[in-house]
């Protein structure tokens, strides 16, 4: 907890790109509260991360509709509390409406990092 009383988010980050994986423990290294307690590249691999850190938060990106959505559910079966981001480069509507369906509480195309950032700030506040 810091100063003002609110908790640290616990998050896991599910990418299979190296590169976004390494963006994002950086960018979230930066900002106040927020602490990536686990890493994947896979979706079996992040489920995996669930269950064993509870995080606070996902973010994950599989680039595969089949497997991002059924990561989704799978996620939902083993904890109904975490709130899961999927922070893609896919904008397409069915998916962002498939991936709601399937328990994502939000859905951001990847350039959109501020919006990220105010986002775990404010889910912050509210847990």
């Amino acid at each position: 907890m810091d100063q003002q009383g609110l908790k640290d988010l616990r998050i896991v980050i599910i990418d299979e790109s190296d590169v976004i994986k390494k963006a994002l423990t950086g960018a979230l290294a930066k900002s106040e509260g927020c602490h990536v307690v686990g890493i994947a590249g896979k979706p079996d691999e992040g489920l995996q991360l669930v269950i064993g850190e509870q995080p606070h938060v996902v973010l994950m990106d599989i680039s595969s509709p089949e497997p991002r959505v059924e990561l989704l559910r799978n996620i939902r079966k083993v904890d109904q509390a975490v709130i899961v981001i999927v922070f893609t480069a896919d904008s397409c509507s069915k998916m962002r409406t498939a991936c709601r369906q399937a328990g994502a509480a939000f859905y951001l195309i990847k350039w959109q990092v501020r919006d990220l950032l105010d986002l775990l700030r404010l889910v912050r506040r509210l847990t």
